[in-house]
């Protein structure tokens, strides 16, 4: 089904990480992938400007969050750090489809269960999409087309704690 699942942990939430692996565990989870990874997620607080600039990255410093109109803030940079680190581990793995979880994700007792059932509607889908979430907080859900029970084409999202990748994903937000 999926190649890896990948875990972004920061490394002061030791919590969330000794959680998350005793609930993969406990509920029978980790049988189903080949390879579970925790990634160390990338601080915010603690990277500045020139840090950014030496990985070869910029901020759009006009950008405005379209709700607040207020400028990103290094929690999100760090996020969206984080994340891009797994896309790249991704693509090196050759994975077809993939898991990310964030550290602090909580595993329905029913998760194996709702998983399979979402992958066996996955099928009945015309296009598979390149990204799934598993768990997020929409903004509004006017604009979102149901395409079956669990499935939606979603519309803006707050945040994510879980979604699966597809290879096709990976290369498209890698390569642009």
């Amino acid at each position: 089904m999926f190649e890896s699942v990948y875990v972004i942990c920061l490394p002061h939430r030791k919590k969330y990480i000794q959680k998350l692996f005793d609930d993969i565990k406990f509920k029978n989870v980790s049988k189903e992938f080949k390879r579970i990874e925790f990634v160390n997620g990338v601080e915010g607080k603690k990277i500045n400007y020139d840090d950014l600039a030496s990985m070869g990255y910029d901020v759009l410093k006009e950008f405005r969050d379209p709700h607040s109109g207020r400028a990103m803030t290094s929690g999100e940079v760090g996020c969206v750090l984080s994340h891009f680190k797994v896309w790249k581990k991704s693509q090196k793995n050759k994975d077809k489809f993939a898991l990310v979880f964030e550290d602090d994700i909580a595993l329905a007792d029913n998760f194996e269960k709702k998983l399979k059932d979402v992958m066996e509607q996955l099928k009945s889908v015309e296009k598979s999409p390149d990204l799934l979430y598993l768990g997020r907080k929409p903004v509004s859900k006017t604009d979102e087309k149901k395409l079956t029970r669990d499935i939606v084409v979603a519309s803006e999202s707050w945040w994510t704690c879980g979604y699966m990748i597809s290879k096709n994903f990976v290369d498209k937000v890698l390569n642009s």
